[in-house]
């Protein structure tokens, strides 16, 4: 889905148009780090040394989804999108 799309849903569940934004922004990130860790897997190589580190996009992914958690205690309804 693209941002436009997801705003427009998240309107259609009648959330206010600033938290709908942020709410897309938050969750293209999160889909994107997610789709890196598909592809790629938790533990990756460090591209200078080689060595086995934790997947950087698990960190993006995990703040992303802290932020979507908190848009919805705030009352953003995002059910069409999970």
């Amino acid at each position: 889905m693209t941002r436009e799309e997801i705003v427009k849903s998240l309107l259609k569940e009648k959330n206010r148009p600033e938290k709908a934004g942020l709410y897309a922004d938050s969750f293209i990130e999160y889909r994107a780090a997610q789709d890196n860790i598909d592809k790629n897997g938790s533990i990756v190589a460090d591209p200078r040394s080689g060595a086995a580190v934790p997947n950087p996009f698990l960190t993006v992914r995990d703040k992303a989804f802290a932020r979507l958690e908190s848009l919805h205690k705030a009352g953003v309804k995002a059910s069409v999108l999970w």
